[in-house]
């Protein structure tokens, strides 16, 4: 098995593909929240599973290695000590979480689960108030300790979008996007892979041109490896012409692909939106990087 990142082409041989298996977290779709949670209906798990096998199982078929994103987190947190105790932190601290006391209680319902596998996929499916078990004081009641005014079930929501792999980060040349997502919704899905690029032993060392905290919205729907010199990068609701990087200089990168417009009135880039970019995170398919610095945290 090859290590690091290797992309400059979404038309040539895939060797190496990360997904996410449909799991829990389609489950815990409330049907008068799918809106929010950007759904329009809810799916049946055991199909949306079967067609996830099928698929994967057609690239294997073409001599494709499939990893699975909740594994290789999982292969951190059995590989590097204090790695999951920090990630559940950072979890826990944007899961939105509502109660003064209900933090402490979804730590210690998460930290139960000694499987680190099934710790990640619980992450993923979110909690409800059905699983929490009530303290043992008369005066303490579910509604006081989450503190909600909403009627919702959900104590944290789940990720059920995260079959989109492709959208929280996107392999670039031998470095990746780890993306500040439009959504607040999806954003909480590109902490997955922040502890893939930051502790996998495979992965590790590549360099990032985004991150999670960065100013600006981008997402990997909208960046599309053309050849291992051009990129094409569509401007969208999701992704900020603003956000793209440049060279100390100031000037647009020349392995960008974006094109500047006429008028002097403007210098922000104009791409043509590419929408139609795989919707899996390909990590390997030979590659040259491009000479970006990564994005300037904003924290």
């Amino acid at each position: 098995m090859t290590k690091g990142l290797h992309v400059p082409s979404e038309i040539g041989k895939l060797r190496k593909v990360c997904l996410h298996r449909p799991g829990d977290e389609l489950l815990n779709l409330p049907p008068d929240e799918l809106e929010r949670l950007l759904f329009d209906d809810v799916p049946f798990l055991e199909v949306a599973q079967q067609e996830h096998d099928t698929f994967a199982q057609i690239l294997r078929d073409q001599g494709v290695e499939v990893l699975y994103l909740e594994n290789l987190v999982a292969e951190v947190f059995d590989q590097v000590p204090g790695a999951r105790a920090e990630f559940a932190d950072q979890y826990i601290a944007e899961a939105g979480i509502r109660g003064q006391h209900m933090p402490q209680i979804v730590r210690e319902k998460l930290d139960s689960i000694e499987d680190n596998l099934e710790f990640v996929k619980k992450t993923m499916a979110g909690m409800t108030k059905a699983e929490i078990d009530m303290p043992l004081t008369a005066s303490t009641t579910l509604d006081s300790l989450v503190n909600s005014e909403s009627e919702s079930d959900l104590i944290i929501d789940p990720m059920p979008n995260l079959y989109f792999t492709r959208d929280p980060f996107a392999v670039v040349g031998e470095g990746v996007n780890l993306n500040r997502m439009y959504s607040v919704t999806r954003n909480r899905e590109t902490l997955y892979g922040k502890y893939v690029f930051k502790y996998h032993p495979d992965y590790k060392d590549v360099s990032l041109y985004f991150r999670r905290d960065c100013q600006f919205h981008t997402e990997g729907g909208d960046v599309l490896n053309i050849n291992e010199k051009t990129l094409a990068v569509g401007i969208s609701q999701r992704t900020q012409a603003a956000s793209w990087p440049r060279t100390s200089s100031g000037t647009p990168t020349p392995r960008s692909s974006a094109s500047w417009p006429s008028t002097s009135r403007s210098r922000a880039p104009s791409c043509t939106s590419t929408r139609s970019s795989p919707r899996s995170t390909s990590i390997s398919s030979r590659s040259t990087p491009p000479s970006w610095a990564p994005c300037a945290s904003t924290s």
